[in-house]
């Protein structure tokens, strides 16, 4: 990508202000959550698998980093899975 492609991208993220749901593993949860934030995008980090169902379909994009994955975490992700599946 060039300069004028990824200043194209943000201005598009920044006029949607889409929510982003990302359950990312801790390492860089907050380094996500401020790049998401700075670009104008709202993050969420619904993990608890009793939320994430219900939470994904509301969400306009999904982000999933599985870098230090533990079994909360696994869970949650195929929770999300699922709630985007039945969101098509």
């Amino acid at each position: 990508m060039i300069a004028a492609d990824l200043f194209s991208f943000a201005v598009r993220v920044r006029d949607r202000a889409p929510l982003v749901h990302y359950p990312t593993n801790v390492v860089v949860m907050n380094f996500t959550a401020n790049v998401l934030l700075a670009l104008g995008a709202a993050p969420a980090m619904v993990i608890a698998r009793e939320e994430v169902g219900e939470f994904v379909p509301l969400a306009n994009a999904v982000l999933v980093n599985l870098g230090t994955l533990d079994l909360p975490q696994s869970k949650a992700i195929r929770a999300c899975r699922r709630g985007r599946q039945s969101r098509a």
